[in-house]
């Protein structure tokens, strides 16, 4: 069959298989009644950030085409206001697929959300077949005797591809993670390319569309391509001398021709091509690098160990051939039973010695967790890149297939033992022995599939059509039993993890049927009675029965204290780190523990409570009143708005400041104390400004700590350092060096005469916990006043086996103003050993914080205009007016970042760093008007770069055909 033809009856065979599966796969989503919406980060990550670019790209097309500003890179809907760019890169926003969410209204982006699900494993096989008839078109071509593959079993490769674990599990919960199954055989083909023809172009195209596309995937690809591209070059420098044709168009860069001058003018060659479709996608990744470097989880220890745990090895058995929900380590690999038969052919068959090598290889990188880590950034090991092993597994099937139609009986009984190996195991593992979960029942499915997959290939290995239209067949009835396995309703149900099915209106109720329209209402409460001020209205959420919705607000422009994306602004979580603030996690986060003094500072407007829970009121933070006038009928029950009743603006003034060294000496609640009286300046700052009227401040403290005495429950051991018994310590004002055993349930008790009109602290310093098996230990804190009790915040304090950890140690709880605190209860959850450095109580008075506070009040910036895009409330122009009697620091309670920058009566000012997570600048006395000016870091040069790098791939490109000196049609030159 020519080669045009092969092509196309793949293509349309392998077309038809797939919308059969693809069909059989959603309607397990059809009759489960479900979305495509993953619960988790789908919902609030993942299509979140898809109609919010959706909502950009029309503001966008809206500037282009109309009087409309062009929309800034800005967003305070972003968490506290977060740059675009660098915070959606993650999601997928510079694939090119997303691009048709400019021309469709946002709320269908639930139908594009939807289809590209479905559209992206189609492509990935697409690209898989590209690459397997690349590498056979050069192997004809340079290989004696080589042995076409059958189209069958490219198909059966495909179809497996197509639907591996990675597919119909993690990008299931995470569409883009279906990226690099598309971009990564682009990108061989590409070196197959280069390499056989001395072709750059397509390479260099794809690398920019790697890097374009996700800029994490990017990383792995590169590394995955990079070995792949070494291990090839060597086999063309091994047989350099022996085959003049495969070594031909490429031209020797220096010296007489020679195996290595050779590999090294190929290798530096393509250093430049490479260079080049990385700096093409410079728009993207320049400004995602420039932020990697204040990036949040930055700094975070992780356990190390030369071994994974014995549970994951044993997952990988379960994963291996099956459906396998929530594989550790991301570990999807949920191989057809056609790929396990190649991979056996393949470890029995002579020769392929190169593919045995990369297989052994592949082993190591999933043995040790090392690789993980080096996978995943340097962080914690994540396997991620395990879409790289089913495209492996794919490409073996097709390059063994037919040399197994050749085997020898010795080679039978070989290929029985080694699947009896592994029946073997999968038996000694568990999950042949019993069936009482999915994952077991698909695992036996599978291992009765493989020996008749094996035994019906051997026996048809003379019919060569025929074994491969079973090898196909097999294929297809894998994945058709793996799908079953996992999204059934009798079996894993995993569509049930899923969001309700929804339409267009559906999808916009839901969305917006969150705390958001609420904090709507009261925005259009306090505009209808002419109500104005110059803050930036965020909000907030009280207490912890209320679960606000991680970047509800995105959509609408509200800026709030709740964040949670993957690159997040380091600034931000080292604020919350260093006041105690009680977050789990560094890059998600919710509020600010109701203290009133860092959400006055935030600039926090309203802030929301379970209105089914009249406890809540308890945790009311000072200086909130509810919004009575709220009616009814625009009020519903389920969520309560207070507002902060003091006059809020997003610049307010200070006359003095101190310098970060020495606010790192303070405790954590006199670094929140000092915050109300001077603004906190990086060293190498705060030693530049020369002023009289801007001076160092000497800081005085309100906050008291108060003593206490303590009880323990059975199932505590508590001691100090020296071993000495502190159960039944009476009258102190701080513990130290606390060792603590504790059994689940057991908790210690903190007795105190507490002080009216404070906010109450328990402070934390240097806490640990550790246990053998847990990797999440929740501590439940409770306050009571006598018996009666008060509030409650539950932390999560997750070890250093946690992926998600913040490593933060120092907590400073709060219990609330509304009633007095005369004890506090910790309640370890779990079993396990901790310990902290320091133990304390302490109140914060409210009517001091508030006199430190009002006196920043008198001068503060008026006129604010955000210049917010009209769909996506994007912005990169803040207008305002400020007066003063005397020379001031202005904090401005926006989220520091270089990108920003100020003109005071239209001259630039300098911008400083400001209380760990904000800006300030000096303002001299007088009346002046303020611009704000941002534009996303490294964004400008970037595209710069992106525009000459693609005039250079271009040229690359176009010359040769253009003039007919293409290099595959010139000789090497000796």
């Amino acid at each position: 069959m020519k080669k045009k033809s092969s092509v196309i009856y793949t293509f349309l065979i392998y077309t038809v298989l797939y919308i059969v599966i693809i069909a059989f796969l959603m309607h397990f989503f059809k009759d489960q009644g479900k979305s495509l919406v993953y619960n988790g980060d789908g919902w609030r990550q993942h299509i979140r950030a898809m109609e919010y670019y959706s909502r950009w790209l029309h503001d966008l097309i809206a500037g282009i085409f109309t009087n409309a500003d062009m929309p800034g890179t800005f967003a305070f809907g972003i968490g506290y206001g977060s740059d675009i760019v660098s915070t959606l890169a993650y999601y997928g926003i510079g694939d090119p697929l997303v691009l048709p969410a400019a021309f469709i209204d946002s709320s269908k982006v639930i139908y594009l959300y939807s289809a590209l699900i479905m559209i992206r494993p189609y492509l990935a096989g697409l690209s898989f077949v590209l690459y397997c008839f690349t590498r056979i078109h050069y192997n004809k071509k340079t290989v004696k005797g080589y042995a076409i593959p059958q189209l069958s079993v490219i198909i059966a490769a495909t179809i497996s591809y197509a639907f591996s674990g990675m597919v119909i599990y993690i990008g299931m919960l995470h569409p883009f993670f279906v990226i690099p199954l598309v971009v990564f055989p682009l990108i061989l083909t590409g070196i197959e390319r280069y390499l056989y023809d001395n072709k750059p172009s397509f390479l260099i195209f794809t690398i920019f569309l790697a890097g374009i596309s996700n800029y994490y995937f990017f990383y792995t690809e590169a590394i995955l391509a990079t070995a792949y591209f070494i291990f090839r070059l060597s086999y063309f420098i091994q047989n350099y001398s022996k085959d003049e044709i495969l070594v031909s168009s490429h031209k020797i860069l220096f010296g007489e021709g020679s195996p290595f001058t050779f590999g090294i003018s190929v290798f530096i060659k393509a250093i430049a091509y490479v260079i080049c479709g990385i700096g093409m996608a410079f728009t993207i990744l320049l400004p995602v690098a420039m932020a990697f470097t204040g990036n949040s989880r930055n700094g975070i220890s992780y356990a190390k160990s030369l071994f994974y745990s014995g549970d994951y090895y044993k997952m990988l058995f379960g994963d291996l051939a099956a459906f396998y929900n929530n594989p550790m380590n991301d570990t999807a690999l949920g191989l057809s039973v056609a790929l396990i038969a190649g991979i056996i052919f393949m470890t029995t068959t002579r020769g392929h010695l190169r593919l045995k090598i990369t297989w052994l290889l592949t082993l190591v990188l999933l043995i040790f967790p090392v690789f993980g880590k080096i996978f995943n950034g340097f962080s914690y090991p994540n396997n991620r890149w395990s879409y790289a092993i089913a495209m492996l597994a794919g490409w073996t099937l097709v390059s063994v297939f037919e040399d197994i139609l050749q085997s020898s009986k010795k080679q039978f009984i070989i290929i029985a033992t080694v699947t009896a190996l592994l029946i073997v195991a999968e038996y000694k593992l568990g999950y042949l022995v019993t069936n009482d979960t999915p994952n077991k029942r698909n695992v036996v499915y599978s291992m009765v599939l493989l020996c008749i997959c094996l035994a019906t290939i051997l026996v048809l290995r003379s019919k060569r059509k025929i074994a491969g239209c079973f090898t196909m067949a097999i294929a297809i009835i894998s994945v058709i039993i793996n799908i079953n396995f996992g999204y059934s309703i009798t079996q894993g149900s995993f569509p049930q993890e899923f969001w309700d099915k929804m339409n267009p209106e559906e999808y916009v109720a839901a969305s917006k049927n969150t705390e958001v329209s609420y904090v709507d209402n009261a925005m259009i409460s306090d505009n209808s009675q002419n109500i104005s001020d110059n803050s930036i209205r965020r909000y907030s959420g009280i207490g912890k029965t209320l679960s606000l919705n991680y970047n509800a607000s995105m959509p609408y422009g509200y800026s709030s204290t709740q964040f949670a994306f993957s690159l997040a602004n380091g600034y931000v979580s080292s604020y919350l780190n260093k006041l105690g603030i009680f977050e789990d996690q560094s890059f998600a986060y919710f509020g600010l523990d109701d203290r009133f003094i860092p959400l006055a500072l935030a600039n926090v407007r309203y802030d929301c409570a379970n209105g089914y829970d009249d406890g809540q009121y308890m945790y009311v933070p000072y200086g909130f009143a509810e919004m009575t006038e709220l009616s009814q009928d625009a009020y519903p029950p389920a969520i309560k708005i207070f507002k902060n009743v003091l006059p809020m603006s997003a610049g307010i003034t200070y006359a003095g400041y101190i310098t970060e060294s020495q606010f790192e000496e303070m405790n954590l609640a006199q670094r929140q104390e000092a915050l109300t009286q001077a603004i906190v300046l990086p060293d190498a700052e705060a030693e530049s400004i020369i002023n009289d009227s801007v001076t160092n401040t000497d800081i005085t403290y309100s906050c008291q700590d108060l003593p206490y005495s303590i009880s323990v429950s059975d199932g505590i051991s508590l001691t100090d350092a020296d071993g000495n018994d502190m159960s039944v310590s009476a009258d102190v004002t701080s513990l130290t060096d606390l060792k603590i055993k504790a059994q689940s349930g057991s908790s210690i008790t903190l007795t105190f005469d507490g002080l009216n009109g404070c906010e109450t602290y328990l402070s934390i310093n240097g806490f640990y916990g550790n246990h053998d098996a847990d990797i999440v230990m929740p501590i439940l804190f409770e306050s009571f006043n006598g018996e009666s009790p008060v509030t409650s915040k539950q932390l999560y304090y997750y070890t250093e086996y946690f992926s998600f950890r913040s490593d933060w140690h120092d907590y400073l709880v709060n219990f609330g103003y509304a009633s007095s605190v005369t004890s506090i209860k910790i309640t370890f959850q779990n079993e396990g050993s901790y310990s902290l450095d320091e133990l304390k109580v302490v109140c914060q008075p409210a009517d001091t914080a508030v006199a430190n506070l009002s006196s920043h009040f008198q001068y503060q910036m008026t006129d604010t205009d955000m210049n917010l895009s009209t769909y996506s409330y994007a912005t990169d122009t803040i207008n305002g007016n400020i007066a003063s009697d005397t020379d001031k620091l202005m904090l401005l309670s926006i989220p520091y970042s270089s990108g920003w920058s100020l003109i005071l009566d239209g001259e630039p000012v300098k911008l400083y760093q400001a209380d760990i997570m904000y800006m300030a600048a000096y303002v001299p006395a007088g009346e002046h008007t303020i611009t704000l000016k941002y534009e996303t870091p490294g964004l400008k040069a970037g595209m710069i770069i992106s525009i000459l790098c693609m005039l250079l791939w271009l040229t690359i490109t176009i010359v040769p055909i253009a003039t007919g000196r293409h290099p595959s049609k010139q000789t090497k030159l000796r």
